[in-house]
């Protein structure tokens, strides 16, 4: 590496957490070309088992899923990594009749 070289940034990580898989396919495609590493979940329980393996930049909840719903991820998600710094956004999606 020469001296002016910069290394290069990690990519961000985005934990996509949605219980539809369709949701989950069309949010990694979104991302991944923009260099985020995205790490898809299924329900709230794989979530909150990934955030405390390692807290990603950024988590994209939906709102509406059985059993865990996107509001208690988030509640829960805030005592799990407490120390860390991480933001988060709740989706809503509504399917078309």
């Amino acid at each position: 590496m020469s001296e002016n070289a910069q290394p290069i940034p990690a990519p961000e990580e985005i934990l996509v957490v949605d219980d539809t898989p369709a949701n989950l396919r069309l949010l990694t495609e979104l991302l991944t070309p923009h260099n985020y590493h995205v790490r898809p979940a299924s329900n709230g329980v794989l979530a909150l088992k990934s955030v405390a393996a390692k807290t990603p930049d950024l988590i994209l909840l939906d709102v509406n899923m059985p059993g865990m719903d996107g509001y208690e991820v988030c509640r829960r998600t805030s005592r799990v990594a407490a120390s860390r710094s991480y933001s988060s956004a709740l989706l809503a999606t509504r399917a078309r009749k």
